[in-house]
């Protein structure tokens, strides 16, 4: 019981880490019908800010997704640190049977209190995949995030995940995922001079997701 509450609270403080993961195509939800999924991973940060170190522990996150319009769909993801990001995905090449699809998907989500304040993210995600079969979809995902508190500026960062997932209704999938800051380490704004906030950020990590018709 002692050491499930301590891997529970090491999984509660990397919930400050971004949620880069994506686990998805660049295919949206059939208009009027959902997906639920999870998935569990190391997630970490190289190049500490406030420590110069490196760590990782285990995270776990939920997402849903809803089908606005044959080409449009609407998602949620929560973390095990109660961090989150909701985004609204648009499909711009291919449909639900294409073998490649393109999409863009830009998101909003909030990072807990760290800092003691609420730190807020800026996601926007390209999404391209390709589907050889319908049992089997790659997908890469170049990703833009903003990282601040209101106020008091933020960090940029430029990354990706590469993943694929396999099943037709029920799907698994492997995913890696990277982020690298795009601004100047040395000029880092001393609010996040912290061991929160690191120079590169990962997740490796296996995800399962269930259709809602």
């Amino acid at each position: 019981m002692i050491r499930f509450g301590l891997l529970f609270i090491s999984i509660l403080v990397l919930g400050s880490c971004a949620q880069i993961s994506t686990f998805q195509t660049a295919r949206t939800t059939p208009k009027n019908e959902g997906e639920i999924g999870l998935s569990l991973g190391i997630a970490g940060i190289s190049e500490s800010f406030g420590t110069d170190e490196s760590f990782a522990l285990p995270n776990l996150e939920f997402w849903g997704r809803y089908g606005l319009g044959q080409k449009t769909d609407l998602g949620i993801k929560i973390s095990t640190g109660l961090s989150g990001v909701i985004d609204v995905k648009q499909q711009l090449v291919g449909d639900q049977t294409s073998k490649f699809a393109l999409a863009v998907g830009p998101g909003l989500g909030i990072q807990g209190i760290v800092l003691d304040e609420v730190l807020f993210q800026a996601h926007l995600p390209v999404h391209l995949s390709y589907h050889p079969g319908e049992r089997t979809a790659w997908y890469l995902t170049p990703r833009y995030v903003y990282q601040g508190v209101v106020g008091e500026g933020g960090l940029n960062y430029l990354g990706t995940s590469l993943g694929v997932l396999f099943g037709r209704n029920i799907k698994f999938g492997l995913e890696y995922s990277f982020s690298k800051i795009l601004d100047p380490v040395n000029d880092i704004p001393d609010e996040f001079d912290d061991e929160d906030f690191g120079a590169n950020l990962y997740n490796i990590g296996f995800g399962v997701k269930f259709p809602i018709r």
